[in-house]
């Protein structure tokens, strides 16, 4: 698997803690994208369909992540010629906390 694009965002947590991630994605192939948080690896993004299409899409959830303290993070994502995404979203998932 080559993961040859990365694009970087600048994120501020506001809560520590592990978050659900979803997206709207259009994809070709089954391979996974990366999340890296200030250079380090912090989870994998799993498509679990393909959609046939790079212009054809659809919305699921892809992963979790946890981040460790509030605060800012450099938030690198890293994917492979076959997929597209629109959007990240991260929901804080407190009740899995408890």
């Amino acid at each position: 698997m080559t993961l040859e694009t990365d694009t970087n965002y600048t994120v501020y947590v506001n809560q520590a803690g592990k978050y659900i991630i979803y997206t709207v994605y259009s994809s070709i192939d089954s391979n996974p994208a990366e999340i890296l948080l200030n250079n380090n690896f912090a989870c994998r993004l799993n498509f679990p369909e393909k959609t046939g299409d790079l212009h054809k899409w659809t919305q699921s959830e892809v992963g979790t992540i946890n981040f460790p303290k509030k605060g800012l993070y450099l938030l690198t994502v890293k994917y492979g010629s076959g997929v597209n995404y629109g959007y990240l979203d991260f929901l804080y998932n407190d009740a899995r906390q408890k």
